[in-house]
């Protein structure tokens, strides 16, 4: 199964594909998308666009995105709205099956916290993809989704990853 995970952002989005046959996994791609511009609309416009060339290059079977964690500032809220509007859209043009995970359950599923530190989720993340070194932060919370994903799975959802 091929699954791709997101981050999202407003200025930066994170990626991840990731194959999985069984309980080995590989990680295709990751990095993020730096969204350049003062206008949103344009902003948004790059996320549809990068997304829209990542799926169809990689052609993935699922996608698990994190959810909108809030702090204080309403006004980064709702950008972060804007931005996982655009990526729910994008992968509904695709029919690609979407799953949503907390950042919580993302970490608990990882490292056995919900409150599990950044490092501690690089470094976990660096370790079950075999990785030679730590992702960038944003790229390691999309692989973080994507993994997260492949552990809740039912078994009767693996199969061959595509080549």
């Amino acid at each position: 199964m091929r699954i791709l995970g997101i981050d999202p952002g407003s200025r930066f989005t994170g990626y991840a594909v990731i194959d999985a046959q069984g309980s080995r996994l590989q990680c295709l791609q990751a990095g993020r998308w730096a969204l350049s511009g003062a206008d949103m609309g344009q902003r948004l416009f790059q996320l549809h666009e990068h997304l829209q060339q990542l799926v169809q290059q990689t052609r993935p079977d699922a996608a698990s995105v994190e959810t909108v964690f809030v702090k204080l500032n309403p006004s980064s809220a709702i950008k972060l709205g804007q931005a996982r509007g655009v990526i729910l859209c994008g992968l509904a043009q695709h029919d690609i099956p979407l799953n949503e995970y907390s950042p919580a359950k993302i970490k608990q599923t990882i490292c056995g916290s919900g409150r599990a530190e950044k490092d501690q989720m690089g470094w976990m993340i660096q370790r079950l993809l075999n990785l030679p070194e730590a992702l960038p932060e944003d790229a390691a919370d999309a692989a973080g989704a994507a993994i997260c994903h492949h552990q809740h799975l039912p078994a009767k959802h693996y199969r061959i990853a595509k080549t």
